[in-house]
């Protein structure tokens, strides 16, 4: 499906280092499928090599919307929380 093809797509980018490009594709998939968890997933910790916290904080939230026991999307929006806090 196009969805996971985008996903999948940005997970390579996010490895290579290509932030804005897997942003890029990882958005369009979250647009098609917000049920998505592993693109709002990803989407979180693309943003977070960006920098850019509230985009992270939002995505780490569709994810815990869709999956509320996602371990790892706890702790990462937990650690961001802690990080703007202080």
């Amino acid at each position: 499906t196009p969805e996971v093809a985008l996903c999948n797509k940005g997970r390579v980018l996010l490895l290579l280092k290509k932030y804005n490009a897997a942003q890029n594709a990882l958005e369009q998939a979250t647009h098609i499928a917000p049920q998505l968890i592993d693109a709002h997933y990803l989407l979180a910790v693309t943003a977070l090599q960006q920098q850019n916290f509230s985009l992270a904080s939002a995505a780490l939230e569709q994810t815990l919307f869709y999956a509320p026991e996602h371990q790892q999307a706890q702790q990462l929006l937990h650690t961001i929380q802690n990080k703007i806090a202080t």
